[in-house]
């Protein structure tokens, strides 16, 4: 291998690595999303899905968009975490959050193709 050689991304690679790519989280709030509004208004948001993780209150959301011109769906993952740490006899709240961008081509008969992944924050 040529070294700063960029290696596709192949099928096997994607079912390897596909509950890394698309955690739980993630799936659970998009089975949510409102296809119909979706499909009229070209935006949705999912109901957000909460869960506690070491005594962090972690929300995560999901918003989804069309882009008709370019036959692309966009899938908005925001992951933020709330914790609370004691400075003497007050509690602070800090916020860690974190998002993914998730790109599909949206075929003509319907169904989607993964395009690519932004990561933002």
């Amino acid at each position: 291998m040529v070294e700063n050689e960029t290696l596709p991304f192949t099928k096997k690679d994607f079912r390897k690595f596909f509950n890394d790519i698309f955690p739980d989280e993630f799936i659970k709030s998009i089975v949510a999303i409102n296809a119909d509004e979706l499909l009229t208004k070209g935006e949705t948001r999912a109901p957000d899905v909460a869960y506690v993780k070491n005594s962090d209150k972690v929300i995560c959301k999901v918003v989804a968009n069309t882009i008709n011109e370019d036959m692309t769906l966009n899938l908005s993952f925001i992951r933020s975490a709330a914790h609370l740490t004691q400075d003497g006899i007050h509690y602070k709240r800090h916020h860690e959050g974190m998002g993914i961008i998730y790109v599909f081509d949206i075929q003509k008969n319907g169904h989607l193709r993964f395009k690519q992944i932004i990561l933002v924050g």
